[in-house]
């Protein structure tokens, strides 16, 4: 395609830079869909993984008369990736419809050849990442 106004030599690197940055956008889709399909997967979604092993843990204390709970959930998957997911809560009565909670992911192994990245997301309640969860599957 002739770019009218456009030297031959800004139209050929025109070309080359969106030819790269197709590239790394399709690289950045793979890499996040690689960690979105561990998600969907801990969230009982079908993909290209499959869990084989869960461990729970659950811890409950008490902080200024306020008990916090903690439940951290180690997934290990069929391609020897290792993914924690904890979630922490306190017992305050609140009205709110998505009451405050913390989320977070953390690769702990990444499988042979492959690196998840990011390697770590945290969201602030389940309704932030259910959003997160549908925007990315949709």
């Amino acid at each position: 395609m002739i770019e009218h106004g456009v030297s031959p030599c800004q139209q050929v690197l025109n070309q080359r830079w969106f030819r790269a940055s197709s590239k790394k956008l399709a690289r950045r889709k793979r890499v996040m869909q690689t960690f979105l399909s561990y998600v969907s997967s801990i969230h009982g979604l079908s993909g290209p993984v499959t869990i084989v092993r869960q461990d729970v843990s659950t811890e409950t204390w008490r902080e200024q008369d306020i008990e916090v709970h903690k439940q951290e959930i180690t997934f290990a998957f069929d391609n020897g990736a290792v993914i924690r997911r904890s979630l922490e809560w306190d017992q305050v009565s609140s009205d709110a419809l998505c009451a405050e909670c913390w989320i977070d992911y953390v690769v702990i192994q990444h499988p042979a050849g492959l690196s998840i990245d990011p390697a770590s997301q945290r969201f602030d309640n389940v309704c932030r990442e259910t959003f997160w969860l549908r925007y990315h599957t949709a």
